[in-house]
């Protein structure tokens, strides 16, 4: 089944099926990087979030999650 992700309300959507609730800032972004085909860049301190986020995005949207560790 194709995710839908026609506006930021649809990823929100698809990122609570899997467990990640976004709120609208984050869902906009993450809209704007898949319609700008883009990458999403994620900062903030350890254990807010941003490997979660791309976790969920990937088993949403089908994708592998390739995480890189950078220190």
């Amino acid at each position: 089944m194709a995710v839908d992700t026609s506006s930021p309300q649809a990823i929100a959507d698809a990122l609570d099926r899997v467990g990640y609730l976004a709120d609208e800032g984050l869902a906009t972004a993450a809209f704007l990087a898949l319609q700008l085909e883009r990458p999403l860049f994620c900062e903030g301190e350890p254990g807010v979030g941003k490997t979660s986020l791309a976790l969920a995005l990937a088993q949403e949207l089908g994708g592998e999650l390739v995480r890189l560790q950078c220190y």
